[in-house]
């Protein structure tokens, strides 16, 4: 589930549902948790659009 969550933060973050945090709190009830690994999937995405444009500027 975890890696739904970091996917779907990345790429189409307006796509996680309630369901999707439902299932990660069973594991893991922290906020905190939930709070990093959207930001991991997050940074995860800038740095894909950083590399992809990085070539385009050379």
């Amino acid at each position: 589930m975890g890696t739904r969550i970091a996917l779907l933060a990345a790429f189409a973050p307006n796509a996680i549902r309630e369901g999707d945090v439902a299932l990660w709190r069973l594991s893991h009830p922290d906020d905190a948790d939930l709070v990093r690994l959207v930001a991991y999937g997050a940074i995860t995405a800038t740095d894909h659009v950083a590399q992809t444009l990085s070539p385009a500027q050379l």
